[in-house]
């Protein structure tokens, strides 16, 4: 019961830390957004972005989150995310050659070069780290259902603590009374023995 307890009380906080950073992150985001005029605001150099193409599969797939980081210079074999399009979207392939007007990008999946090379200055970042299947979460929580699930989850964090405080209270509450009834007993024992 004692290891049950304590596996809980980690979980809890794991959970607890996971989705305060998540809070904390898409907040942060949110507002970086809304103040910058850049397609994709950067925080101490990092962004991030979930992909929706299959255009760079098998190394990173649809859904999942990817975090990229600003570099100085970005070289062949990179897999970059860069605007588009006139800078009214993004995207993430990997740099296969470099020529006089910018990078020529590919996606793995794909079996031919992008049409348009990249300005280096249209480059947000190098891929640093993927995520697998946070488009999915993310998807869900942009729905009442995922919202109401959510907070319950919280409520559930903030209340199972507590719930369980409140047993382990009733549980010494009743040892006590037992002990106390225990006692009464002998000393109505001892009083009649003598």
């Amino acid at each position: 019961m004692k290891i049950l307890k304590i596996c809980g009380k980690v979980l809890s906080t794991v959970i607890t830390v996971l989705l305060v950073l998540v809070i904390i992150f898409n907040v942060t985001n949110l507002v970086m957004r809304q103040t910058s005029n850049e397609l994709q605001p950067r925080l101490f150099g990092f962004s991030s972005a979930i992909i929706i193409s299959g255009s760079m599969e098998p190394t990173i797939s649809v859904n999942d989150l990817v975090i990229y980081k600003e570099k100085d210079n970005y070289q062949v074999g990179d897999v970059v995310i860069f605007a588009n399009f006139g800078g009214e979207s993004l995207t993430t392939h990997r740099i296969v050659d470099i020529a006089e007007d910018g990078f020529i990008t590919r996606g793995d999946a794909n079996n031919t070069e992008d049409l348009y090379h990249v300005n280096p200055d249209a480059v947000y970042g190098a891929v640093w780290l993927v995520i697998p299947y946070v488009g999915v979460v993310s998807e869900i929580m942009m729905k009442p259902l995922g919202i109401m699930l959510v907070v319950l989850l919280g409520f559930v964090l903030v209340a199972l603590p507590v719930l369980l405080g409140k047993k382990k209270e009733d549980e010494e509450e009743e040892l006590d009374d037992v002990q106390a009834e225990i006692e009464r007993l002998r000393e109505l024992t001892e009083d009649k023995k003598d």
